[in-house]
């Protein structure tokens, strides 16, 4: 009765997680559009460029000759572009549930390689899987988000950890011949997923072969891996003519930094782990042989695999930060057959059970700010795309032949693949590439930049939604943060008052946010009263410079109130404004506000004028929050850009990234003024290993929990000396 107690909760246990990454991880494709080459893919490939006659993909040959195109003209992943070129003739959502289906089967896979059957899989090394590949996969909108990205890096994942899943656990198959086919297949598909990932994964194989040599069967061994090295000369050979068009080899400092950035500190936990087990392992007499410490050696070959992927991108002509996404997700493998091997080696004892469940509710309960601002990154971005979509389609319903749409806003997070990839640019529309192509994914001649365009409403009041919400509230609860504001993007519009006679009269200054709309009706101006015919309300746009007219009539009897903007605590004054109306009037004030400063609810909403001629108002106000975009600069090289949230008046704290430090004479804080500051230049210098190390974040508490960790752990392995 109690251990189907336990299978029941087990079983639970899988669904909840399952269920929960899903959710969120969907949530983040759904808030993701098309760029750079999506729309090429939806047409059959001809080049770069579209062809005079463009056609379609109607059927599986066009498929099959639209690839053969590709490999030969452009590059041998003909795996990962066949199923681009698939999904791409289906609408946008279809690839949504399927990435996510594909993020879970991911993962799943990798604890397979750790447990070789779906029975024997863990709830807590599943949840750490998920954590892992959230904080350690490089460049997350552009290798697992971008549907071209995705099938090139994540989806291509299902393929080469499947291929090596029958040679980790030397696969004895009871139908050697159809294993021998089936091996040759998967490994002709495992050879063409990428560059540097394919020859790594073909090592790993051989390196199990041999170490099974006398166990194994040989022929659909050998049969998978020969398939596998011919397919990958294949996709090296026809990528080789990219190299002169897209840089020079042998970047070796570039690798060693980008080294370091994307993989550095899991290469670093992997190769610490790995000498740990090895330290007690050698402690207990152990022999290293491959049949008794075959799970510790597994995580090694996995570990030494990924780091000759690495290398091998010294023949790169680009070392990008999504060429890392294979060898750190064989990095992740490692560590929890590592992991794995540590719970054998402390079999029976409480803590190798906890460090899974540990490790990943401390790394999710710190990710969620990080996945909140992804989230919010790729809702803000999804708006234009979803605005371009919708504005095309419409001009191609009204029989248009061009469409404006408007151009994605700066992006800071690595999790939206805005971050790298190309859209709609300025200029002449026929010649931007992906102008061009937009264009004839929509049936239209032209697609044209306009940042004036409104954008259209996306509702966000979905589970997935509410669930992010949630957990902000709980981790800002938890470390007793304040709900921040999210820094609108303000702009001022200039009332022109005209007369009868066509000659301006006055000239009043309103502000507001993006996308606003500002009550106008009793717009005026002294010694004149508006006329009926003006428009009642003003929505403000995204261009820089922004005026109406307003048509009013001489009037007698008009008087000037000021409207006085005080720091509400403090009654510091801030700004003033002046309004005009008829002695008896009524004033609508309440929209009144000065540029860096948020009116309160308490400031009155109306006034009325009386026949004094010095009148005030004092209406209360808060400072706002204010967007700064900090680029930082080691001399003339930029290092990083950040988006930052500063209230008016309040201190700006400058911290250099990590691995840097601010360069002398540059000054740590500033006032945010009340204008603003879009942009902020910092210079920072370069620190060198050990002050990068003594830098990093948390280091005292990772360090401690380190220490707390291996003294726990020499008291188990003290124990199971004099008691086992």
């Amino acid at each position: 009765m109690r251990k189907k107690g336990y299978q029941t909760l087990r079983i639970l246990g899988f669904v909840a997680v399952l269920g929960v990454v899903y959710l969120l991880f969907k949530q983040l494709n759904d808030y993701t559009g098309y760029s750079a080459d999506d729309y090429l893919y939806h047409f059959f490939f001809t080049g770069e460029w579209p062809a005079r006659h463009l056609r379609g993909i109607h059927n599986l040959f066009d498929l099959i000759q639209s690839i053969q195109n590709h490999t030969r003209i452009n590059n041998g992943r003909f795996v990962a572009h066949t199923g681009v070129q698939l999904f791409m003739q289906w609408p946008k959502s279809v690839y949504n549930i399927a990435n996510s289906i594909v993020f879970l089967l991911v993962g799943i896979l990798i604890n397979l390689h750790l447990f070789g059957r779906l029975s024997r899989l863990r709830v807590g090394y599943l949840m750490l899987t998920f954590m892992l590949m959230w904080v350690c996969l490089p460049d997350y909108g552009t290798s697992i988000l971008w549907l071209s990205g995705g099938f090139n890096y994540l989806w291509v994942a299902l393929i080469y950890l499947s291929f090596l899943l029958p040679y980790r656990f030397n696969y004895q198959a009871q139908h050697p011949r159809i294993m021998f086919v089936g091996m040759l297949l998967l490994g002709f598909l495992a050879g063409g997923t990428n560059e540097n990932t394919a020859p790594l994964t073909l090592f790993i194989a051989l390196g199990f072969t041999i170490c099974d040599w006398k166990q194994g069967q040989l022929a659909w061994k050998w049969a998978g891996g020969i398939a596998g090295a011919e397919s990958w000369i294949v996709l090296v050979i026809s990528g080789s003519q990219q190299v002169a068009k897209r840089g020079s080899q042998f970047q070796i400092q570039k690798l060693l930094t980008a080294t370091w950035q994307y993989s550095g500190l899991l290469l670093l936990l992997v190769l610490g782990v790995a000498f740990y087990l090895y330290w007690q392992h050698h402690g207990y007499g152990r022999a290293f042989t491959w049949r008794d410490q075959r799970l510790y050696l597994a995580g090694c070959l996995y570990g030494v695999g990924a780091i000759l992927g690495i290398i091998s991108l010294i023949v790169s002509p680009q070392i990008l930060s999504r060429v890392f996404f294979g060898p750190s997700l064989y990095l992740i493998t490692a560590l929890l057959l590592l992991l794995a091997d540590y719970a054998r080696l402390r079999r029976q004892a409480w803590l190798p059970t906890l460090i899974p469940y540990i490790v990943a509710a401390v790394l999710a309960f710190m990710s969620i700010p990080t996945y909140v601002a992804a989230v919010n990154s790729n809702f803000q971005s999804y708006q234009y795309w979803r605005t371009g979509d919708v504005r095309c389609r419409q001009a191609k319903q009204a029989g248009q032949t061009s469409a404006s749409v408007p151009g994605q806003p700066p992006v800071f997070n690595d999790h939206n693949m805005y971050l790298s990839s190309t859209y709609v640019a300025g200029g002449q529309p026929d010649k931007q590439w992906f102008n061009v192509w937009m264009a004839r994914y929509y049936g239209l001649k032209t697609v044209r930049l306009n940042n004036r365009v409104s954008l259209v409403k996306v509702t966000h009041d979905s589970v997935a939604w509410q669930v992010t919400q949630r957990l902000n509230r709980f981790y800002r609860a938890v470390t007793h943060q304040t709900t921040a504001v999210q820094a609108a993007e303000m702009r001022t519009a200039y009332l022109r008052y005209v007369d009868q006679m066509g000659k301006q009269v006055g000239q009043e200054p309103i502000s507001g946010n993006v996308g606003s709309t500002f009550d106008i009706q009793h717009a005026s101006v002294s010694g004149y009263r508006t006329a009926t015919n003006n428009p009642k309300t003003y929505t403000f746009t995204a261009a820089t410079s922004q005026t109406l007219t307003i048509h009013v009539i001489r009037a007698p009897q008009m008087r000037t109130a000021t409207l006085l903007y005080q720091v509400r605590g403090t009654h510091q004054q801030v700004g003033s404004e002046a309004i005009s109306g008829l002695t008896g009037s009524t004033f609508n004030i309440r929209h009144a506000g000065v540029t860096g400063y948020t009116t309160t609810e308490k400031a009155p909403q109306t006034y009325r004028f009386t026949s004094q001629m010095k009148q005030n108002v004092v209406i209360p106000v808060t400072p706002t929050l204010q967007g700064t975009t900090i680029t930082y600069l080691n001399g003339k090289r930029k290092v990083l850009q950040d988006f930052v949230h500063t209230r008016t008046g309040q201190q700006l704290t400058l911290t250099a990234p990590l691995g840097y430090q601010l360069a002398k004479g540059q000054a740590h804080s500033l006032t945010m003024p009340a204008k603003g500051l879009p942009h902020l230049t910092v210079q920072v210098r370069h620190l060198s290993f050990w002050p990068r190390l003594r830098a990093l974040p948390h280091l005292p508490i990772l360090v401690l929990g380190l220490l707390l960790f291996i003294v726990c752990d020499q008291g188990l392995a003290y124990y199971q000396s004099k008691h086992q």
